[in-house]
């Protein structure tokens, strides 16, 4: 536990720990802290600057338009958030560094749906059409995680063992080793 804020977000090999009103801005431990827009001292989620205004947007929004026909709803919250994940998973399984601007940009697409989630859910709890999104958006990010989680792996050992082979001054085809 963090003395100074009574809180502790990170383990000390993450580097300093952040008050809980700093990491409710970026939630990334400060090695990540290029995720993030700078605004005074503070540095806020790039993600979350596009969904705090689009969960804004659409719930002031959502609530004083009449009610949308069903193939409208499964669009927002069905293919809104694609591009949020597809984004998060190039990083996660690619490695693809991305932009703070793609990360707004469809971080504001995630906070639209995500509201129409919310609209949807105080009008009826629970309702199909939220329970549907949650389980495919949870089944999808869980694949990816996976995917990448095992795809990490495997290079993390391909990388150990070409730095045993770097160690020990020859490589396979050296020993006339066929693999």
């Amino acid at each position: 536990m963090d003395h100074e804020h009574g809180f502790r977000m990170y383990p000390p090999s993450m580097g300093k720990p952040q008050s809980i009103w700093k990491i409710m801005l970026s939630h990334h431990p400060p090695a990540m802290f290029d995720r993030c827009y700078k605004v005074g001292s503070v540095h806020i989620c790039a993600r979350c600057m596009g969904i705090y205004p689009g969960l804004a947007l659409g719930v002031a929004v959502f609530f004083w338009l009449p009610p949308f026909p069903d193939w409208l709803d499964w669009i927002i919250l069905l293919v809104l958030p694609v591009p949020a994940l597809l984004d998060w998973a190039a990083y996660w399984v690619w490695s693809e560094p991305g932009t703070n601007t793609r990360r707004t940009l469809t971080g504001a697409l995630l906070g639209i749906a995500a509201a129409r989630n919310l609209y949807l859910h105080w009008q009826n709890p629970f309702c199909p059409k939220v329970i549907t999104q949650a389980v495919l958006l949870l089944l999808a990010a869980a694949g990816l995680w996976f995917f990448g989680y095992k795809r990490r792996k495997r290079l993390s050992t391909a990388d150990l063992l070409k730095g045993q082979e770097v160690s020990n001054g020859s490589s396979r085809q050296e020993r006339g080793d066929s693999g």
